[in-house]
């Protein structure tokens, strides 16, 4: 991607709580081979054979003026306008290169080219041990050169003329790049015999040499056109950088090509190299001070989570402290949080009030939960799981012999496990060791922390939730031949479809599949009819997935035959239908409370229906 240098000047009116700022601001336009086919063709035709971009120190000549012509029609000019603001070319301004790969283990890599260091100073969360800079890496100018004399205790000027003879004729009116300072090293080391190892963090990459024991250290980050020298006590940078792989990811490609839908216990659980852990061993990290979390307001930057109004306020403030935090977005246009990392083990988080705050605490009050300030989806699909969780029951030590091994009994097995049923279980004695195998089997089929969630493997993946849905059809009451016409509109569809499904809800495991069409009707099954367009008012939608209360009817009605029922998929589990009755009733009831309390009816059932349609959205379902 290449940042071309802009002036963004605003020019509509002040919108909402946006006010209007005339003051020019200067950013960077980003240009890719998305947006600008071509560019990368035109990038590397400049380059010598079998060069990289990340070794690229300036871009190819008459590369500038042609993304110019391409973005304005000629030489500066307007570069692009919106609705409230317009971005003029900047011929004052540095243009920038970010180039991101996939590496061979799927991880995202970010290389940053070799450009010349002397920039503004701002400390970036993504600086690595950001924390243990030295004073020396603050400094406005020749950022380079008082680094150097600081590390290698010469003096500054010293070090200025031994680094224009590192760069060998080179232009250095916009800095000294990460070849040029190790051209410097190696001539110290010759000066002075010690060998000069060093570190060198750039984006994602490290370039780096063994220290000597008589040698000199230095260790640097190159961010932003600027060189960040870190303290000599700093141990952790004497480090070699390197990356653990990630083994819990590789037994998982099996069960589904999507591993962000994997639930965090199972991606834990399936690691051929870890042990099977217990759902409390999981949870323990996560969960230690989870009762006690407080919401606090931001009163400035220091160790903790807070939350505030206005984020985009506490942001600026960040940055005219000279701090650029990590911002995690909620859409393409809003900020969630900021995070700052301050230390090793301390960060400053800073998260939006969500717009229900007041009616989410309490509720969360009412139902006995803790809440942490998320908004009105997670917490729905929170206080839904643990609605849904049925207290444990304590059970006594068995007497007797193991179910499974005819050993003696030490425990006792609950069919399902308690962590994962909504339902009351079955007890039988077993030994410790046939009780760890079931623990490790279950933890492989489902999720314990939300019992409803299916895991899919790459085969059922592919055929059911890769199959393009049908556009539901509308219903219109009234004849053809009529210009008017009714529009009726289910009330309350949605949280009606959750608690009275008129079926179990399918829990999917990886081991289940479909099969040929069996006697008795599945809970989803595969129907190709040839039936007429019409039928799609009455129900078909053509072939697919068909649940089956729907298939049910097709086939009393005569609208499909057994015949097209191709395939027939059975889950691991059925919950019954009643299954969110319970939770969602409970949620009702708090909610109610909470109006008549604090009188707020028509916001508070306008709310108790976006809770449950979000939990919806939330599970795609």
């Amino acid at each position: 991607m290449v940042h071309v240098p802009v002036i963004e000047r605003q020019i509509g009116p002040a919108a909402g709580d946006r006010p209007f700022d005339a003051r020019p601001k200067n950013t960077y336009y980003p240009v890719s081979e998305e947006t600008m086919p071509g560019m990368l063709t035109q990038l590397m035709a400049g380059l010598p054979a079998g060069a990289r971009l990340t070794d690229m120190v300036a871009f190819p000549p008459g590369y500038r003026a042609w993304v110019q012509v391409q973005l304005t029609g000629g030489i500066g000019g307007e570069v692009d306008r919106g609705s409230d603001r317009v971005w003029d070319y900047d011929p004052t301004g540095a243009w920038h290169l970010s180039v991101q790969s996939v590496d061979a283990a799927g991880q995202l890599q970010t290389r940053l080219p070799d450009r010349p260091m002397a920039g503004t100073v701002l400390v970036y969360d993504d600086i690595q041990y950001h924390w243990h800079l030295s004073k020396t890496a603050y400094s406005e100018s020749d950022c380079v050169a008082q680094s150097l004399a600081e590390a290698l205790e010469l003096e500054v000027e010293t070090c200025k003329e031994r680094l224009e003879r590192a760069a060998d004729g080179q232009d250095t009116s916009q800095g000294y790049t990460c070849a040029m300072i190790k051209e410097f090293f190696e001539d110290h080391t010759n000066r002075t015999g010690k060998e000069v190892g060093w570190k060198i963090f750039r984006g994602s990459e490290v370039d780096e040499t063994p220290r000597k024991d008589k040698g000199p250290f230095i260790a640097f980050t190159q961010r932003a056109n600027h060189l960040y020298l870190y303290k000599k006590a700093c141990t952790a940078l004497n480090n070699t950088h390197t990356k653990k792989p990630r083994a819990a990811f590789v037994d998982l490609r099996e069960f589904t090509r999507d591993l962000s839908c994997i639930p965090y216990e199972l991606r834990t659980r399936v690691s051929s190299t870890a042990p099977h852990l217990g759902l409390w061993q999981l949870k323990a990290d996560r969960l230690a001070n989870g009762d006690d979390w407080e919401i606090l307001d931001y009163e400035g930057i220091k160790p903790g989570r807070f939350f505030t109004q206005d984020l985009g306020q506490v942001h600026r403030e960040m940055l005219n402290r000279g701090f650029v935090p990590s911002v995690q977005m909620k859409n393409c246009m809003e900020a969630q949080s900021l995070s700052l990392r301050l230390s090793a083990t301390e960060s400053c988080l800073v998260r939006q009030y969500p717009e229900d705050f007041f009616r989410l605490k309490h509720l969360a009050k009412d139902l006995q939960l803790p809440y942490r300030g998320c908004g009105t989806a997670a917490f729905a699909h929170q206080a839904i799981v643990a609605l849904l969780r049925r207290k444990k029951e304590t059970t006594t030590i068995a007497e007797g012999c193991c179910y499974l091994c005819g050993g003696e009994a030490e425990e006792i097995d609950h069919t399902p496990q308690q962590a994962r049923s909504t339902e009351k279980t079955d007890e039988k004695p077993i030994c410790r060791t046939c009780h760890e195998a079931n623990r490790a089997e279950d933890a492989r089929r489902d999720d314990g922390s939300r019992p409803f969630v299916s895991v899919l493997n790459p085969h059922t993946w592919e055929g059911y939730q890769l199959q393009p849905r049908e556009r539901p059809f509308n219903l219109i009451a009234s004849k053809p031949q009529q210009k008017a016409y009714v529009e009726l509109d289910l009330k309350k569809a949605y949280r009606h479809a959750l608690t009275h499904p008129m079926d179990g809800w399918c829990v999917f495991s990886p081991t289940d599949s479909w099969t040929e069409p069996t006697q008795e009707l599945a809970p989803l099954s595969w129907v190709e009819a040839q039936a007429p367009k019409e039928l799609r008012e009455k129900g078909y939608l053509g072939k697919g997935w068909y649940h089956r209360p729907l298939l049910r009817f097709l086939l009393q009605e005569g609208h499909v035959s057994p015949s097209d029922i191709k395939l027939s998929w059975w889950p691991t589990r059925l919950l019954p239908e009643e299954t969110f009755l319970v939770p969602v009733t409970r949620l009702d009831e708090c909610i109610e409370k909470d109006i008549e309390q604090f009188g707020y009816a028509k916001e508070g059932r306008q709310f108790g229906k976006s809770l449950i349609n979000k939990f919806l959205s939330l599970i795609h379902i």
